[in-house]
């Protein structure tokens, strides 16, 4: 009796699994609530459709990964070669999506993140990634500072900002967001560490252990979505 899924995948993207088509269609047959996250850079006809019809579960949402305004941007951000040209096929993608669902009333949620780094941040690239997605349909868009990765201490040698460089770039596209506050698409600028006031580093291992467990298909019971998968298999806390 499993009401809602989440797809996602570690160190990938679950649109690149072979069977997702069928596994979607399979929640999406039985009523169930679906969410993915993924960068969406290739989807097939067949989950544009399914994605877009009207059999879409009420809140169901897909999530997209962004992190850029552009090609340029795009591509630092994703430790890509300068010369592919990702950033426009992902924009294609989500119009796709969102041509078929908005005559279907719109039943799927679509947002995107923009995780602001040293190598995306100017106003620039900020303006024309939200007029870009705005055009593309998109129901809102989250801009967010990343963390510093498991095993890393230092921003040196790292796209991410420390905490001068975000306030800084908080400071500058700020009023850049604020162009968009009566647009139908919601957009917002988070810098949460400002926010809750957290001035230590964030504490290891993660707490999202002690909240979400999870279960997958095989049976074993891990600390989180991220640590189900089996190269994380002595990490699990038993077979059910």
């Amino acid at each position: 009796d499993i009401k809602k899924i989440i797809y996602a995948g570690f160190a990938t993207d679950p649109l690149n699994y072979e069977h997702i088509d069928d596994l979607l269609e399979k929640s999406i047959n039985f009523g169930q609530i679906i969410g993915i996250h993924s960068k969406l850079i290739k989807i097939s006809d067949k989950l544009v459709n399914l994605l877009g019809s009207n059999k879409i579960t009420k809140t169901s949402y897909l999530t997209v990964s962004i992190d850029g305004g552009d090609d340029k941007s795009y591509n630092l951000s994703h430790n890509l070669s300068l010369k592919v040209k990702v950033y426009n096929r992902v924009i294609e993608n989500i119009k796709k999506i969102t041509s078929i669902s908005k005559s279907n009333k719109i039943r799927l949620d679509l947002s995107a993140n923009y995780l602001v780094t040293k190598v995306n941040c100017s106003k620039e690239e900020v303006f024309k990634g939200i007029e870009n997605l705005v055009n593309a349909g998109v129901d809102s868009i989250r801009f967010s500072f990343p963390q510093l990765p498991r095993g890393k201490n230092t921003y040196e040698g790292t796209i991410i900002p420390n905490r001068e460089e975000v306030k800084k770039i908080f400071s500058d596209i700020k009023p850049v967001i604020d162009e968009f506050k009566n647009s139908k698409t919601k957009v917002v600028l988070i810098d949460y560490d400002a926010e809750k006031q957290i001035t230590e580093a964030r504490t290891l291992p993660c707490f999202a252990r002690f909240i979400f467990p999870a279960i997958s298909y095989d049976g074993y019971l891990s600390n989180c979505s991220q640590s189900a998968a089996t190269n994380f298999r002595d990490m699990s806390l038993g077979n059910l």
